[in-house]
């Protein structure tokens, strides 16, 4: 669950990281007569808002109410603006990256600092591995001095007790929170210390039973921002499925791009309409396939689901069992049509007999099945 930035930045203030002095606004009649200058965000979760224009400074009240406007009429690939979070507008003097993730391929908790903060981090990241800092935390022990000592050094700054204490409440909401990623970028140096200016937390959303009152309460808030948008979208996002909704009545799935823009001119060509855009991304696992097809099975308008597969590192039987899942645990009447290619086709083959779900190693064969199944439920 990727929570939006005001509820991070809670988070962050409970547990005592310095966050600028705020207040979010959802209606016009809201926006403060006495709050400036401060800076306006607008509350999105796709990232890169800050490069297209999603983060304004206002001088005064009647400012404001032009860039409310502005605002909340701003959206990122179709994710529409509800809320704005306006905040004090901080002097600082140097900005630094500070992030806190698992390392999957070490299986470790790291931190990732740079004294480079700010828009372009990704770039500065690529661009030179020096101006990055990996430091790998022992799970027994904890984060110790000597990490906080190093940190310090390489970023550059003086205010070491600042910092330390910043590490250490990510480190503890990090595992108190079940989160998989907890981001402050730019972390802020200002004449009195470091301050966080913006702030990203992700959830694991498997550690819902552990946490089920706040997890309820954060959902509850994302659904209100997603106000206008669509069940499917709102699932897709959370669980950062590619999906672009289209204006047929055929819901296609794919485990790449590329093999699904090859489905969607398939579908076009045999004279369909595609639903749908839906790429569960080339490590795709049983669970992914369940909730993609929970995801484009939402929309009222599918009456055919097309599911395209080409499997290298993604196992066909894994999908197959995502497919099987689906029918037993959802109400849905929907027929399905698959074309399974790849590693453990053939036991993936044999579920969807199991499962009496039309299956062909031909795309062609089954785009057309798929298209006529389409056509017949219109007519």
């Amino acid at each position: 669950m990727r929570l939006f930035e005001y509820q991070a930045k809670q988070i962050f203030s409970e547990n005592g990281i310095p966050v600028p002095a705020s207040r979010l606004i959802q209606q016009k009649q809201e926006i403060p007569q006495d709050f400036y200058p401060s800076v306006f965000k607008a509350q999105i979760l796709s990232g890169g808002r800050g490069k297209l224009g999603g983060i304004k400074f206002v001088d005064n009240f009647q400012q404001a109410e032009e860039i409310f406007s502005e605002l909340m009429a701003f959206n990122v690939q179709g994710e529409v603006t509800q809320s704005i979070l306006a905040e004090e507008k901080i002097d600082f003097e140097r900005e630094y990256y500070l992030s806190f993730v698992i390392d999957k391929q070490n299986n470790v908790p790291i931190f990732l600092l740079s004294h480079s903060g700010g828009v372009e981090i990704e770039a500065t990241a690529k661009s030179a591995h020096k101006n990055l800092l990996k430091l790998e935390i022992d799970y027994p022990f904890g984060l110790q001095p000597f990490d906080i000592q190093r940190a310090a050094k390489f970023i550059g700054t003086s205010f070491e007790n600042d910092l330390q204490s910043i590490m250490l409440k990510i480190y503890q909401i990090f595992n108190h929170y079940d989160a998989t990623l907890i981001e402050i970028n730019p972390l802020a140096e200002t004449q009195k210390g470091l301050i966080a200016l913006d702030a990203k937390i992700i959830l694991d959303e498997k550690a819902y039973f552990y946490h089920p009152e706040l997890y309820e309460k954060l959902a509850t808030q994302i659904d209100q921002n997603f106000q206008g948008r669509t069940r499917s979208e709102q699932w897709a996002q959370e669980l950062e499925i590619s999906y672009v909704p289209l204006q047929g009545n055929i819901g296609i799935i794919s485990d790449g791009a590329g093999t699904g823009m090859l489905t969607l001119d398939l579908v076009i060509d045999a004279g369909g309409q595609a639903a749908n855009f839906c790429e569960l991304g080339g490590l795709g696992d049983a669970e992914r396939m369940y909730q993609g097809l929970r995801i484009i099975s939402a929309n009222p308008d599918v009456k055919v689901i097309l599911i395209s597969l080409i499997g290298g590192i993604t196992r066909m039987d894994h999908m197959a069992e995502g497919v099987a899942r689906f029918i037993k645990n959802e109400t849905c009447d929907i027929p399905i049509f698959i074309r399974l290619c790849g590693t453990q086709e053939e036991i993936g083959n044999q579920i969807l007999d199991e499962l009496g779900i039309y299956h062909d190693h031909d795309l062609q064969a089954i785009v057309e099945e798929a298209v006529l199944a389409a056509r017949t439920s219109s007519q």
